[in-house]
Formats: C-alpha cells, structure tokens, sequence
C-alpha cells in the first residue's frame, strides 16, 4: 500500500489486490482515506462486520443488510441518519429495512 497527498485529497495504491472481506474493507477504508474524510467513514450507510455489507436505496427508503459468508453472522450496521441496529443474517442470507430502522 502506497499514499500520497495530492490536490484536495490523497493517491492511494493498493498492490497486489484480491477479492475477500479483509480485502473489501481495505479497499473502502482506503476511498474513504483518499477523499480525507476518513473520519466519516463508521458514521453511515456502514456495518461493524467485514464478512456483511449494507447497501442504501434513497429513493424507495430502504435499505439492505447483506450477509457475504457461509456462516451466519451478526453486524451492528449504522444507517444514513446515523442510527445503530443490530443484525443477525442467516448464512448468505439478507435482511431488508425501511429508512425507519424497521424490518420488511
């Protein structure tokens, strides 16, 4: 792994880079290092579990907890206002939530 500053924000190279939850986290903690907000980062839209995800769609007001393992898993995810929930997901399975917080 390589930065530098440049501009406004920062270059960030990430050599020899494979797919995997370990790698997927690295890879969204260094966009957000690239931007220089990386303090931002566990503030919304994000989950405490790097083998989950959660994906926001604004317009229908819901969201989607996403469990990417064999195993089943628990995440905390933080929501676009910035709100806690605790998940529990099946393995490979998903969860759907209003912008409420609710399960659908």
């Amino acid at each position: 792994i390589a930065a530098n500053d440049y501009g406004r924000g920062r270059g960030v190279y990430l050599a020899g880079f494979k797919l995997g939850a370990e790698q997927n986290r690295l890879l969204q903690r260094a966009i957000w290092f690239a931007s220089g907000r990386e303090n931002e980062m566990a503030k919304r839209w994000f989950s405490t579990n790097i083998e989950t995800e959660i994906a926001a769609y604004p317009q229908t007001k819901k969201f989607i907890v996403i469990n990417n393992s064999n195993e089943p898993q628990t995440t905390v995810v933080t929501d676009g206002g910035g709100r806690e929930h605790k998940v529990q997901l099946d393995a490979n399975a998903s969860k759907w939530f209003g912008f409420d917080g609710k399960e659908l």
